[in-house]
C-alpha cells in the first residue's frame, strides 16, 4: 500500500505528464497554424 506521499509524488508527476503533454500539442498546434498563416499569405490573391 502506497505512503500518501508516494501518492501524492505519482499524481504531481501524471499532472506534469498531462501539462508537457497538453504544452506540445498546443506547440504543434501553434506551429502548424504559423506555417497555414504564410502559405495563405504567400498565395496570390484575386
Amino acid at each position: 500500500m502506497p505512503t500518501p506521499l508516494q501518492r501524492r509524488r505519482s499524481h504531481r508527476c501524471r499532472a506534469a505528464t498531462l501539462v508537457a503533454t497538453a504544452a506540445s500539442l498546443m506547440l504543434a498546434l501553434l506551429a502548424f497554424g504559423l506555417a497555414l498563416a504564410v502559405i495563405w499569405r504567400r498565395r496570390p490573391g484575386p
